[in-house]
């Protein structure tokens, strides 16, 4: 890792603290400097706006949450196993950085081009993941044949579940929602509704 990359990572870090604290709207970029150690204009350096710095944190966080994801799936042997793990751990982890999650749809709300912007992205890589993983199970007879175009549609209507489902549980904290609870809902994706 370069030195300007680790002064990113550093900012980074200590960002997230802060917006966890604070929040998103009351954390300035002197806060975030203060706490890098770093002069505002220094900060500026590497970022144009508290935006861009919090457009990072999500990605880091993404980008660590999907390689923990990718590491369990792939030592899955069946595509079912497969699409069972990358649902229960998408929860588990989006849990353990619920804080960040909740700054990103309670207070960026206001906001909502970055917003969307950000959920479009994220989104877009889940759906890919599915997609892949569709086809791959496809080719080894172990789910249906779809379309292409269908394929799409599915995996789009699951990341969409998803994000919903991630809502209810970590931003309105409806505590009906266990482990055992969301196991029910990925049944469902995987064998439907017939008995």
């Amino acid at each position: 890792m370069s030195k300007d990359e680790q002064i990113k990572a550093q900012i980074i870090e200590n960002a997230s603290l802060l917006f966890q604290k604070w929040g998103f709207h009351k954390t300035t970029m002197e806060d975030i400097a203060k706490a890098t150690g770093k002069a505002k204009s220094s900060l500026y350096y590497y970022y144009k706006s508290k935006n861009e710095i919090f457009e990072d944190l999500i990605e880091s966080q993404y980008m660590e949450m999907l390689q923990k994801i990718n590491v369990e799936v792939n030592r899955c042997e069946s595509y079912s196993k497969k699409l069972e793990t990358f649902l229960m751990l998408s929860f588990e982890e989006m849990a353990s950085r619920a804080p960040l999650y909740e700054i990103m749809v309670n207070e960026l709300n206001e906001d909502n081009k970055l917003l969307k912007s950000m959920i479009k992205a994220i989104s877009k890589r889940e759906v890919g993941i599915l997609e892949e993983l569709f086809n791959k199970a496809i080719e080894n007879k172990e789910f249906r044949y779809y379309e292409k175009e269908d394929l799409r549609l599915i995996a789009e209507q699951i990341v969409r579940s998803l994000r919903q489902l991630q809502v209810v549980i970590y931003i309105e904290q409806d505590k009906r929602f266990n482990k055992e609870k969301i196991r029910i809902f990925v049944d469902l994706i995987l064998n439907g509704v017939k008995k």
